[in-house]
């Protein structure tokens, strides 16, 4: 009910379930709700990272002392997305979730076999942040609002730093689980803070520039 407010936006349907118990499994009293929102198609993009060279933007909305974004932020983000995508400035855009920055980028890159290159700037404490409500945006353009967070780049890498991931190990392990939340891609997303380590940061602010 207080995101419906917040966000000034109904609820067309739900399920709720006071028993979730499955086997040796115990879930909580839950009630889930949607809503669906329609527009132009000539302003719907996909997720995938587009072309080499681009830039790619992250926007997000105020959080509270629980991490729980803040409704008035959130709108304003939306509206400020939906704006840039409209205006033709967006290439890829995608809604970050639990996964956080680390996830979106991985995925972004998979779907056309393009790599990415990290900013110098980057905080790498972010990678793995929720960050519910925000975008991560690739644009041919200068968004010069929003910070920048890398480049995409022709490579099938993820460099950070002087550290890089292959993303055709990625992507093979992807490609062969269904679910996100499989162990053996989990456990592949969790090696990768292992190489962003946090030593490279000070190198690598002298050595190579943001963009």
């Amino acid at each position: 009910m207080e995101a419906q407010l917040g966000l000034g936006i109904g609820s067309i349907g739900g399920k709720d379930s006071m028993s979730g118990s499955f086997e040796n499994l115990d879930v909580p009293p839950t009630l889930v709700s949607f809503a669906v929102s329609t527009t132009r198609t000539d302003r719907v993009v996909s997720t995938e990272f587009k072309h080499a060279g681009n830039k790619v933007y992250i926007i997000t909305p105020c959080f509270d002392e629980n991490k729980v974004p803040q409704f008035d932020s959130v709108r304003e983000v939306f509206g400020t997305v939906e704006k840039l995508i409209a205006e033709g400035k967006v290439a890829s855009a995608w809604t970050i979730g639990y996964g956080g920055v680390c996830e979106g980028i991985t995925k972004m890159c998979l779907g056309n076999r393009l790599g990415f290159d990290f900013s110098a700037t980057f905080d790498d404490a972010a990678l793995f942040e929720p960050l519910c409500g925000g975008f991560i945006l690739e644009s041919a353009e200068d968004l010069p609002n929003l910070p920048c967070i890398g480049t995409v780049s022709p490579d099938y890498l993820i460099h950070y730093g002087f550290d890089r991931i292959d993303l055709n190990d990625i992507q093979e392990n992807y490609n062969s689980y269904s679910l996100i939340c499989s162990k053996p891609l989990k456990n592949r997303y969790r090696n990768i803070p292992s190489l962003f380590r946090i030593e490279c940061r000070q190198r690598q602010k002298s050595q190579r520039r943001g963009c």
